[in-house]
């Protein structure tokens, strides 16, 4: 018989030896994969051994929640998804998302214009408005059944860990209606345009309609990465301070770049092919705009505002 470690030849109870050894290798592999089996089997165990802390932000300051500790309070269980960011369906431990935030602030049904906002380490940062929030589709990942702890997601490889929203069923996947931010980190309660007073006009904008046009395709699709006058979101750099991007960028590159950013750099911006030749007016009259009216509040207010 040949030897499997090291290619010599074994006989009598050397080779009984080897094989005694290789069945209970054997057994040891099976026992491991059972007990990652079991473990996944068992959501509360999953959400007792999910690492790292929450920030839960309001108007009463922070909250440092260790996930361990807060996480078995709730109904963890395995939900079904078809996930747009891996284009397959995918099996989530997760717990139900209102139960998260009635913990957090029990009377926010009693809110009306409350929004949540959900921020990535990266800097990404989501709004919703508390009743989808608190929709049944709506669940925080905790672990990836099938390939845990989580599969990492597009070609960036980014890891949704510690914590992923997602929709459950196959219903809910047009990610402007239905963001899935991953990476969570800081959960806040906010209300409708709290901390977004600088990225308008401080008088309106203007009667022709094309820079408010423009402020709503940013807030819809530019404003979970990128800021306006240090308000939004980080992932992204700020477009308007301390310089407003078409100081430094020609407007026919600026458009060339929003419409497909990798024909200048490969980086984390997506393309947007569906933007026509009017959303860009409107989005450059709104840059233009914007670039009237800087706040940077990195600086002393007295000497940020300009053209109020």
């Amino acid at each position: 018989m040949k030897d499997v470690f090291g290619g010599g030849v074994v006989t009598g109870l050397s080779s009984t030896v080897v094989v005694i050894a290789a069945l209970l290798l054997g057994c040891q592999e099976a026992a491991t994969h059972r007990a990652d089996h079991d473990s996944m089997a068992d959501p509360l165990a999953v959400a007792k051994a999910v690492p790292g802390t929450l920030h839960v932000v309001d108007e009463r300051g922070t909250r440092n929640l260790t996930l361990s500790e807060i996480l078995p309070k709730f109904t963890p269980r395995i939900v079904v998804t078809l996930d747009p960011y891996y284009q397959s369906t995918k099996r989530f431990v997760a717990v139900p998302l209102g139960e998260l935030l009635k913990e957090f602030w029990p009377g926010l049904d009693n809110e009306p214009h409350a929004e949540i906002e959900f921020a990535a380490a990266d800097g990404y940062k989501v709004r919703l408005s508390a009743k989808l929030a608190q929709s049944p589709p709506a669940f925080i990942a905790l672990r990836d059944v099938d390939h845990p702890p989580f599969e990492p997601i597009s070609d960036r490889k980014a890891d949704p860990s510690p914590l992923y929203l997602f929709w459950e069923g196959k219903e809910w996947t047009n990610l402007e209606t239905h963001p899935r931010p991953w990476g969570i980190v800081t959960i806040s309660k906010v209300h409708s345009g709290q901390g977004l007073q600088h990225v308008t006009p401080p008088h309106g904008f203007g009667a022709d309609g094309c820079a408010e046009a423009g402020f709503r395709l940013f807030s819809a699709q530019c404003q979970r990465c990128h800021a306006i006058n240090g308000e939004g979101g980080r992932l992204g750099p700020d477009l308007n301070v301390p310089r407003n991007i078409l100081e430094y960028r020609s407007e026919p590159d600026v458009r060339a770049y929003i419409k497909d950013p990798a024909t200048f750099r490969y980086g984390n911006m997506p393309a947007h092919p569906l933007l026509t030749t009017e959303h860009l007016d409107q989005l450059v009259c709104y840059l233009r705009e914007m670039g009237r009216h800087k706040f940077d509040p990195r600086q002393p207010a007295a000497k940020t505002e300009k053209g109020s």
